[in-house]
């Protein structure tokens, strides 16, 4: 990915939050219209599969959470994935987390598991230049 890119949705991200809510009793993740559009732009019309991820932290113990879309050189078929979806009785969209599962998210950041964690996500630029979204605590 361009790191100009990167750099103007850095600054993007100031003004329009990219909001998420986790939900631990079904394990799905529901995005705000903005992230949606900017997954859009990234690339999700054509490949609308995403990757969920865990990063441990330095210590051993802090782990850091996230998704991104899948890359084109990886088979969504023999991968773990997801697929943005839209729900139309909410009138939102969203994605179910299974690898790992929002469940895990909130034991590890011990979180009640019957509740809506609503937080923001970040994006970072990943080792590879490819863009991913890191949800904060």
């Amino acid at each position: 990915m361009n790191r100009f890119l990167y750099q103007t949705l850095r600054v993007f991200t100031l003004f329009f939050p990219l909001r998420v809510e986790l939900d631990g009793k079904d394990n799905t993740i529901t995005i705000n219209n903005t992230l949606y559009r900017l997954l859009l732009y990234l690339g999700a019309e054509e490949n609308n599969h995403i990757i969920g991820y865990k990063v441990k932290g330095t210590n051993g113990i802090d782990a850091r959470y996230g998704f991104m879309l899948c890359p084109k050189d990886i088979d969504p078929e023999k991968t773990i994935t997801s697929t943005i979806m839209y729900n139309t009785y909410y009138d939102c969209f969203g994605f179910e987390m299974l690898c790992p599962t929002v469940q895990a998210i909130f034991y590890d950041w011990k979180l009640d598991f019957d509740t809506i964690h609503k937080t923001i996500c970040y994006p970072r630029l990943s080792a590879d230049r490819s863009i991913y979204f890191e949800i904060l605590k």
